[in-house]
């Protein structure tokens, strides 16, 4: 017994790394690869998309072909030998261009951040925005003169960091700069699992924004089609020199080969030359690994690579180190293979169910007690478990080949296998499945089926099929809007409906509506055909439908079509018969033969939208692929929405958004109205809003002569936002009042077309660039400035917002030139001599005054008149042009300037001079010298805690701290009124005038307690107050013992003089006495 020589290349076993390697020479470049690469290039030459994935299993050469295309913008002698590898077809030549250098950043991701790495590598420390601006400035620099390549191998591992999500924005920054630039940056991140991997094990809140980002790159799959597998197999199994393929072997290769080519000369040669080369590999087997390793059990990804490579229970490395010459790796090995290693993964996919099916009848043919039929039925399991992915069949030519013996002996076996009840034959498909137990006579139930039907219901079969839409992904590179159509199928019959359907606002440009005549349009030509949907599209085109497109198809295969989809009504109707509660083995039957007649009809369908003849508006095109047929959505979208604007950010530029782009455009709105004047309108760091910044709002925000503002009229460019904001004056010139829900139903029509998303934001920019000649209303009230409250308006109910576009002509121009310096003189900032300026600054000013001066009526009567108007203004033009000028009847602007002036400067004067006056009433009240306010301050400490009243102590506090400012006058008047500032009223002030005389009283006479505190015993003090209308004495009497004896004897001498008068009289005389005697007092001081 000969022990097998055959063994693994040592190249295809050891993995590379792009910052570490280089290229082998043995590296062939299969055609995924060449793909790859003439698709990055067709779209460096002629699109603005510079930013890239591939997508594929580990050991497919996903690195190896990224030391391919670093090699090509490399060194000369990396160069030379890339060149080698490459097929010269000149397109990735020209795009790939090295004349001085391109310079190649090489990164290996791992699970930290990815802005640290692309640091390293650009010689600079810190965070994104760092990075960004580091890369800008290589690319345009002079030792990057052809561009920049930028490879992220292992990239996934970055988005499973725990800060993935600084990692996800710096991704899509990466792109979005790519794309913008007109330096020549390429970015390329290599994946090995599919995007909704990544996003399934990232924070929900990071999962949709990731899987948003990812539509910032295109994504090429490097999934190896079933010939590349073949040639990778074959190049890693390296056989002995002297090696020939067994007779046996070559028979069965034979077998599988005419099985697969179907009859094509030409492929059953190439196969057998490919299938040879993999011995010692059954032929079924080698066909079967590479569908097998696209599939991913759980978490596990199998890829050829990995079923070469590794050592594994029953795999393959196993079998070279134990079998023989003799040997071969079967299909039902394989099995063992899948059953040792992945049956619990297995039994957690979809597939579950159908492998206990297929391990129940394996266990079934145990019982026969006969190894060959054991193997049949493991390879009738395994090759049906994977028809799908692989278009294998288990007929009579593939199963011969995986049991290497001839169809006579194949189909021996099966008979009894299907009499032991292991497996069954599908008649539909001439082959055999494993046995699940079922009595129910499909076959039979569908011929009833079949004749109770009538004709094909189109709508049933399309909502069975939910048909793929058709993207117009060329458009979408152009210019950053997703644009697609719904597919339908239809009857020639029911066709005339269209014209009666309600516009629905789904997103799609229109709809691919392929048609299928009636049985009844069989006899006629297929010329007849044509004519009659070329005259029913020019039909539909010419009934005013501008808001949906209907491009009618007339299918090359509709007999296909239509006996396809009576089978599928048929197995509709089958699957709710009330015989199959119970009976699961029938009804997975059903399901099998359900999904099986979707496919076909999927794949039918398919072939007939790339190959049908469209007709639009009378027009014919035919189109011979899928993508003739993206290629002509893209032109139709081209043609109906010719001037929509560039906005490179698919996170924004739809029309719905994810809850965080929600929040960041809010965000970005908000920063547009409270930092316009500044650069970048303040952001620092990288936030989403200032992505979202970057992709809308770069060339509306510029700056000018007078700084950081928006633009009225931006720049004229291809994908411009010109030709919007033009048809936009004109739209709102045309109308006399426009809602922002009109506005955004005049951009979503055909010309624009722009999704929901970016609206508020486009809309905010152009009421900011021309708010000179825009008067807005929320709710029918005129607005003077717009607020973070509007901007909450216009992102909940769009249709409380209107506008008013006015033109500013030569009437009353000099009225305005008046009114204007006027403003300006009064104003902050200088207003210009525009109705809208002079409007929003009139209105700006008066609604600006305390609440007071609006409430106020301590006006001059034009004054309160002119007020009013203002206060009540709705309509800009009719308060400056008619409401005004009524006021002052006159027409003259000059008096009308005068009057306005004489106006406001009243109205704004009213506040500080009522304040005066109350500071004025205060010092007198409490006889202060406002010069010397230190006085009263310490008048005030000297009393503080007397009076036992918690409003006297809080005046006698306020008094402690006065130094006679505004603030001080105001809490002053709120104490008194117990009422805050915007409450006050005209009787308010005067009652706080009231108020503050009392307290000034009360004040007063506390002052003469405070003398008396800590005063020796033989001292007698005295505290005088007397208050009058014309006079006011509060004076402190201090005594000696002798001179209080002196005043007691006067006194009483007094008493007996003052004895039969009217108490009150005799009170008033002493009052009056001691006014003359303080008097005469202050006279002899003074004198």
């Amino acid at each position: 017994m000969n022990t097998m020589k055959t063994e693994i290349s040592g190249n295809f076993l050891r993995s590379k790394r792009i910052d570490s390697d280089s290229v082998d020479d043995g590296y062939v470049l299969l055609g995924t690869g060449q793909q790859a690469l003439d698709v990055m290039a067709e779209n460096l030459l002629h699109g603005n998309q510079r930013a890239f994935t591939w997508t594929g299993p580990y050991g497919c050469g996903k690195s190896s072909l990224a030391l391919v295309l670093s090699s090509l913008v490399g060194n000369p002698e990396e160069r030379a030998r890339a060149e080698r590898l490459v097929p010269d077809t000149g397109i990735i030549r020209e795009a790939f261009r090295c004349d001085k250098g391109w310079s190649v950043l090489r990164i290996v991701g791992r699970q930290g951040a990815l802005s640290e790495d692309l640091g390293v590598e650009l010689g600079v420390i810190g965070e994104g925005r760092v990075v960004i601006d580091e890369l800008r400035k290589l690319a345009d620099s002079k030792t990057s003169p052809d561009g920049v390549l930028i490879i992220i191998d292992e990239a996934g591992k970055y988005l499973e960091a725990e800060c993935a999500s600084d990692n996800t924005y710096l991704l899509q920054e990466l792109a979005e700069t790519a794309c913008r630039m007109t330096s020549k940056l390429v970015v390329v991140g290599i994946f090995h699992q599919a995007m909704d991997v990544y996003a399934a094990r990232m924070p929900f809140a990071l999962r949709d924004e990731w899987s948003k980002v990812q539509g910032r790159f295109i994504d090429i799959p490097l999934a190896a089609t079933t010939d590349e597998t073949l040639e990778l197999l074959s190049r890693a199994i390296v056989h002995p020199a002297d090696w020939k393929a067994p007779a046996s072997f070559q028979k069965s290769v034979a077998y599988a080969a005419a099985a697969v080519g179907q009859g094509r000369a030409a492929d059953e040669a190439h196969l057998t030359r490919r299938l040879t080369a993999c011995w010692p590999l059954n032929p079924v087997t080698t066909l079967l690994l590479g569908p097998v390793s696209r599939r991913r059990f759980a978490q596990n990804e199998r890829s050829v690579y990995s079923f070469l490579s590794a050592i594994e229970p029953e795999g393959f490395r196993e079998f070279l180190g134990k079998a023989t010459e003799n040997d071969l790796y079967t299909p039902a090995r394989y099995w063992d293979y899948l059953q040792a290693n992945f049956e619990t993964s297995i039994m957690a996919t979809g597939d579950g169910h159908r492998w206990m099916t297929a391990c129940d009848a394996i266990m079934r043919a145990e019982n026969l007690h006969s190894a060959e039929l054991v193997d049949l039925a493991k390879t009738v399991a395994v090759v049906d478990l994977f028809r799908a992915g692989s278009r294998l069949q288990a007929n009579e030519g593939i199963l011969a080949a995986a049991m290497s013996t001839d169809t006579r002996t194949v189909c021996e076996m099966l008979d009894v296998l299907v009499k032991a009840r292991v497996l069954v034959k599908r008649s539909h498909l001439r082959a055999w499945a494993v046995y699940a137990g079922s009595d129910f006579d499909l076959e039979e139930a569908l011929k009833k089926a079949h004749a109770r039907q009538s004709g094909i219901d189109a709508s049933e079969i399309a909502h069975l099929l939910n048909l793929n839409p058709i993207v117009a992904r060329e458009y979408y590179l152009r210019t950053g809007t997703a644009r697609w159509f719904n597919c339908r199928l239809m009857t020639s019959s029911s066709l005339g409906a269209l014209t009666e359907e309600k516009p629905t606002d789904d997103g799609s440009v229109g709809d691919f509506v392929l048609v299928l005549p009636d049985e009844a349009d069989n006899t006629g030509s297929s010329r007849s055909s044509e004519t009659q949907l070329a005259e029913w599209s020019e039909e539909i085109g010419l009934s005013g439908r501008e808001e949906r497109l209907f491009v009618l198809g007339l299918p090359k295969n509709a007999d296909k079509i239509r006996d396809l989809a009576l089978d599928l009504q048929a197995i509709g109707r089958v699957a709710q018969d009330p015989s199959l509660e119970g009976d699961e083995t029938g009804r997975n039957e059903v399901q099998i033969r359900e999904r099986y007649i979707r496919e076909r009809l999927t794949d039918e369908l398919g072939e007939a939208f790339s190959r049908a003849t469209w007709f639009v508006r009378g027009n014919t095109v035919a189109v011979k692929n899928q993508c003739d047929l993206q290629h002509y959505a893209s032109k139709l979208c081209g043609e109906i929405y010719a001037s929509t604007p560039w906005i490179n950010n698919e996170l924004v530029n739809r029309d719905f958004l994810s809850t965080n782009i929600s929040k960041a455009r809010r965000e970005l709105l908000y920063a547009m109205l409270q930092y316009e004047r500044e650069e970048s309108l303040g952001f620092s760091g990288f936030p989403p809003a200032y992505a979202l910044y970057l992709s809308l709002l770069s060339k509306l925000h510029v700056q000018g002569e007078n700084g950081w503002a928006f633009v009225a009229e931006p720049e004229a460019g291809r994908y411009g936002f010109q030709p919007l904001w033009q048809a936009t004056k004109e739209f709102l010139k045309g109308r006399s009042h426009t809602t922002l829900k009109d506005l955004y139903a005049f951009w979503r029509r055909p010309g624009f077309g722009l999704k929901y998303g970016p609206m508020p934001v486009l809309a905010l920019a152009f009421y900011l660039g021309n708010r000179d000649s825009m008067a807005m209303y929320v709710g029918d009230a005129f607005q003077a400035e717009i607020t973070t409250d509007t901007v909450n308006e216009w992102l909940v109910d769009p249709s409380r917002v209107a506008f008013r576009f006015i033109e500013n002509g030569d009437r009353y121009r000099v009225m305005l030139g008046k009114l204007a310096e006027v403003l300006t003189t009064l104003n902050t900032e200088p207003v210009q001599a525009k109705a809208l300026s002079v409007g929003r600054a009139l209105v700006g000013l008066v609604f600006s005054a305390p609440a007071w001066s609006r409430k106020s009526t301590n006006f001059t009567p034009t004054t309160v008149k002119f007020k009013n108007v203002v206060l009540k203004a709705s309509d800009p033009i009719q308060f400056l042009f008619e409401d005004i000028p009524n006021l002052f009847e006159t027409e003259d602007p000059d008096v009308i300037a005068r009057g306005v002036e004489e106006c406001l400067n009243e109205f704004l004067g009213a506040m500080p001079k009522m304040l005066e006056t109350v500071k004025a009433h205060l010092y007198a009240s409490l006889q202060v010298d406002p010069d010397r306010l230190d006085d009263l301050r310490k008048r005030a400490e000297a009393i503080k805690g007397l009076s036992g009243s918690m409003v006297q102590e809080a005046f006698v506090a306020r008094m402690c701290s006065f130094t006679g400012v505004r603030t001080n006058i105001e809490g002053l008047i709120s104490l008194a009124t117990n009422r805050p500032a915007q409450m006050w009223t005209d009787r308010d002030v005067q009652l706080a005038l009231t108020k503050i005389s009392e307290l000034s009283f009360a004040f007063r006479e506390q002052e003469k307690f405070s003398a008396m505190r800590g005063r020796e015993g033989n001292r007698r003090v005295f505290g005088v107050t007397v208050a009058s209308g014309d006079r006011d004495v509060v004076r402190t009497v201090d005594l000696t013992r002798e001179e209080g004896a002196v005043a007691r004897e006067r006194a009483r001498s007094m008493f007996e003089s003052l004895n039969g008068l009217d108490p009150k009289i005799a009170l008033g005389v002493l009052a009056e006495l001691g006014i003359l005697i303080s008097t005469r007092s202050e006279g002899e001081q003074n004198g």
